[in-house]
């Protein structure tokens, strides 16, 4: 497997210990009820993962749309179900921060604070044959890169969104999350090759496998032999 598969896209040659990632991954006990083996948050949003899915929690959101038009989203669940992956993937943090953060146990002693470690990135190696998906933070909220490496099926990587009401994919290339609290959107990918350590582009799009049910496509060929990183790009509108 490329060495590549830990890296993220947009900026992958930036110093991640000089980022401030918005959202920082941790372990939590108390949610592996839900099951969720880690967690991220940041103010108004968190995410879950969990072996079969990502899971997309908006608590609040306060915004603006134009100049008069004001917007608020809360209480939105969306769960990303990998459709057709390995069963036993689990995730992985990554990259540990100097700082930490407290939650409060129960024991037999009573009450004692314990520190929990906190990581910048979450990879799921091998969700697909040869496919890995990384999590991390960034100033726009939570991204995602999927690395399909050399011997990887593009066709493979399905999401399975539920949560929503509908999925489009609009004429710019943008796929359109429409919820009962209003819509997200993931911006067109930008797709790359590391050659020499330069970025070289790689023309891909969404495409829209069903309802609820989203994947990409290559629009032009590709070095196969070398990791392609599909880089999205999440936000609200």
């Amino acid at each position: 497997m490329s060495g590549n598969s830990s890296q993220p896209g947009r900026g992958v040659q930036r110093n991640l210990q000089e980022q401030s990632p918005m959202f920082a991954f941790a372990e939590y006990e108390a949610n592996r009820e839900q099951g969720f083996l880690y967690t991220a948050r940041a103010d108004g949003m968190r995410g879950g993962f969990a072996t079969d899915r990502f899971v997309l929690m908006i608590d609040k959101v306060n915004g603006c749309e134009g100049r008069s038009r004001s917007r608020q989203m809360s209480g939105v669940r969306l769960d990303y179900r990998f459709a057709g992956a390995a069963r036993s993937v689990m995730p992985e943090l990554l990259d540990e921060l100097p700082s930490t953060r407290h939650r409060l146990l129960e024991t037999e002693a009573g009450i004692v604070t314990e520190s929990v470690p906190l990581h910048q990135r979450v990879i799921y190696r091998n969700l697909w044959p040869q496919i890995d998906v990384v999590y991390y933070g960034s100033e726009g909220g939570l991204k995602y890169d999927v690395m399909v490496h050399p011997g990887g099926n593009l066709g493979d990587i399905q999401f399975d969104i539920s949560g929503i009401e509908m999925l489009s994919v609009d004429r710019g290339g943008s796929l359109i999350l429409a919820t009962s609290m209003g819509s997200l959107i993931e911006e067109p990918p930008v797709c790359h090759q590391l050659f020499g350590g330069l970025e070289v582009p790689v023309q891909c799009r969404f495409r829209q496998l069903g309802p609820n049910r989203y994947g990409f496509e290559a629009v032009g060929d590709y070095d196969h032999n070398e990791t392609l990183v599909i880089d999205p790009m999440l936000k609200l509108i």
